[in-house]
């Protein structure tokens, strides 16, 4: 009886002290410290959806939903963000309305598993586009954000609509750009517009406007996440315009060192550029001070790529676009901390750049966040904790779990010592 007392309790303070050096411990890949971040953005973008899969009973690559996984494993993401060409129109199988919405939903519903509260936002790019060109208008592209993000984060902040141009007509009045906050983080998406059909790069000059808007109303102080489709070198004006949407998107986050712009839309070619130029693809706009690992003091804004989970026509996938799963899948974290974000991408395909395990490096800029985050306590997050208090909670477990392991300890010692005592008499 002694003897079986004594195990049940040595039992119980293992079990205790493998439970708190599971909770410490650091998740194997690219995190390189078990602090966890207040706030944290995973960015997906170029899904590509096409090539049969459209037609599929799941249409979608299993490698995104290996990548969704990873970020589950990773400890999930307040905000999922999707920058656009998320379908594709490059033949084999017309589109039907019934793939859109079957395909545009499982992207959906699937990315949404990898949020802590299942907040998506989703961007059109210029594949989008293309395929309701493709089928002649009757499948029309450029509301998705509409009901798809709006189902998740609930009314836009503030929402403008090809309508409000004066120009529109209530068939082709799409959502041009929208603004979230969530938890103190503001956000804004930038669409591709659906008309005038087969452009690509453009961006209304009157959306750039709304954009100017917004930011005067957020302040300089407030970081303000802006994602969209396209890379600078990309955003062109619709034909005719007099105004150049490009110049105007630079000038304006010029003036506001608090913005981070997100983009998707650059695939990458040989593998220098799979590395350097869309793994690695982050930097300051401005002056920067430069601190050590890769740290900067910011003076202007962040300019990012999102990753990609369709690469096509490049060195580990030459050719066109196909069914079967890219070798490279990206993913971006954004971690935002009490004094600096942290970018860092990941890779969760069959192949690593380099032909080998490649950690790409890490991109920290340091700002403090602390004003904008101690708000983050959002009661509409579907019972999820805000992010201050999730962060409390991750340092106190461990505590609390080492407390109650060591006073198991004490009174296993404490009676193992009792009993010896009375054998010994």
């Amino acid at each position: 009886m002694k003897k079986r007392v004594i195990f049940a309790l040595f039992l119980a303070t293992v079990l205790l002290l493998s439970a708190v050096a599971s909770s410490a411990a650091v998740v194997e890949g690219y995190n390189n410290g078990s602090k966890k971040p207040v706030f944290r953005i995973a960015c997906f973008a170029d899904l590509h959806v096409d090539y049969g899969i459209q037609s599929y009973a799941t249409p979608i690559r299993p490698s995104t939903v290996t990548a969704v996984d990873y970020v589950v494993k990773q400890g999930g993401a307040d905000v999922i963000l999707v920058g656009g060409d998320i379908v594709s129109n490059n033949g084999q199988l017309e589109w039907t309305n019934q793939m859109w919405n079957r395909s545009i939903e499982t992207v959906f519903n699937t990315l949404s598993g990898a949020s802590k509260g299942g907040k998506v936002m989703m961007v059109s790019g210029n594949h989008e586009t293309e395929v309701g060109v493709a089928a002649g208008d009757s499948i029309y592209t450029g509301d998705y954000s509409k009901w798809m993000t709006k189902s998740s984060l609930g009314n836009y902040a503030d929402v403008l609509y090809f309508n409000d141009m004066g120009v529109g007509t209530s068939k082709y009045n799409e959502v041009l750009c929208y603004r979230y906050n969530v938890n103190g983080m503001e956000f804004i998406g930038i669409n591709t517009p659906y008309r005038p059909k087969r452009s690509n790069g453009y961006i209304y000059p009157e959306q750039i406007d709304w954009v100017e808007k917004q930011l005067k109303a957020i302040g300089a102080d407030k970081t303000v996440v802006i994602f969209s489709h396209y890379p600078m070198g990309s955003v062109v004006s619709p034909a005719g315009s007099d105004r150049n949407s490009g110049s105007m998107l630079k000038n304006l986050f010029s003036q506001y060192p608090n913005v981070i712009y997100c983009y998707g839309h650059v695939h990458g070619g040989d593998e220098y550029q799979v590395r350097e130029n869309t793994m690695e693809l982050v930097s300051s706009q401005g002056r920067v001070t430069k601190l050590e690992n890769n740290a900067v003091e910011s003076k202007n804004w962040i300019y990012c790529h999102m990753g990609s989970l369709g690469y096509y026509d490049y060195t580990y996938q030459p050719g066109g676009l196909k069914a079967e799963d890219p070798y490279v899948v990206q993913v971006l974290f954004i971690d935002f901390y009490a004094d600096h974000i942290t970018f860092q991408m990941h890779n969760t395909g069959a192949r690593e750049p380099s032909g080998g395990t490649y950690y790409p490096s890490s991109y920290t800029v340091m700002r403090d966040m602390t004003a904008q985050l101690s708000i983050a306590n959002d009661s509409t997050n579907t019972g999820r904790p805000g992010a201050a208090s999730a962060t409390a909670g991750a340092v106190n477990l461990p505590l609390i779990l080492g407390i109650g392991a060591g006073a198991i300890v004490v009174v296993a010692a404490g009676v193992f010592f009792v009993l010896r005592r009375r054998q010994e008499y």
